[in-house]
């Protein structure tokens, strides 16, 4: 079960990682 947590976690990271990558207001704002 805590391994599917840890699963879970490292795919929301990813995910909310690639939003960011995916937004263009944010290389703006660097």
């Amino acid at each position: 079960m805590l391994f599917g947590r840890m699963i879970d976690k490292v795919a929301d990271r990813v995910a909310w990682h690639r939003r960011l990558m995916a937004m263009p207001s944010v290389e703006e704002l660097i």
